[in-house]
């Protein structure tokens, strides 16, 4: 996530950045608003995989601008989360196996055989 932070422009709106987004990609990027999300104004969309999630964030002496690359398809999203979970999954099994089961072993010898713990 990026954080920009300009001259404080109290009347600067969100349908005002959509519509400078817009003079300023529309030949290359579709700019999609999104009035009703509540973590961004618009998107910028290159492709349902590749695509940057603006919002503009108005505080009392300055405008932020937040950015951050997001796939704008809720599709590509999914499958995303789809591919990625398993893999964590396992890895997490994978490290239980045979990483922590080591040394979790090893203190759990230590606990039931301790005289401090009888």
């Amino acid at each position: 996530m990026a954080v920009i932070t300009t001259s404080h422009h109290p009347g600067l709106t969100a349908e005002d950045i959509v519509d400078i987004f817009q003079k300023r990609f529309e030949d290359k990027y579709q700019i999609m608003p999104t009035p009703r999300h509540p973590r961004c104004d618009l998107i910028v969309k290159r492709s349902a995989w590749t695509g940057i999630w603006v919002r503009l964030e108005q505080g009392r002496d300055k405008t932020k601008l937040v950015f951050y690359g997001n796939a704008p398809s809720a599709w590509a999203r999914l499958i995303l989360l789809v591919s990625i979970f398993p893999s964590v999954l396992l890895a997490l099994v994978f490290w239980h196996l045979f990483v922590w089961k080591g040394i979790t072993d090893e203190v759990r010898a230590f606990i039931e055989t301790a005289e401090e713990f009888r």
